[in-house]
């Protein structure tokens, strides 16, 4: 009966460490009146540590493009 036991906890084991998928973690900030060089990590004068920090490990996009020159679309 152990090794029976044993067996299927180990089995158990091997089979759920297979089933899990990995998701990316994805992040969006939407900020209101945020220009491209006003935080740290695009070397602003505001120091972000959280917001560096982020950018450090994560993916960084550096070219944009805004529908209008005013903020207001983003803000419907």
């Amino acid at each position: 009966m152990k090794p029976i036991l044993t067996f299927f906890c180990f089995l158990l084991l091997v089979c759920t460490g297979f089933t899990k998928d990995k998701h990316p973690n994805v992040i969006t900030l939407l900020v209101d009146d945020l220009g491209y060089r006003d935080i740290g990590c695009y070397g602003g004068p505001v120091k972000t540590p959280v917001l560096d920090d982020l950018a450090a490990e994560g993916v960084r996009f550096t070219d944009f493009h805004s529908g209008a020159p005013v903020c207001s679309p983003s803000r419907a």
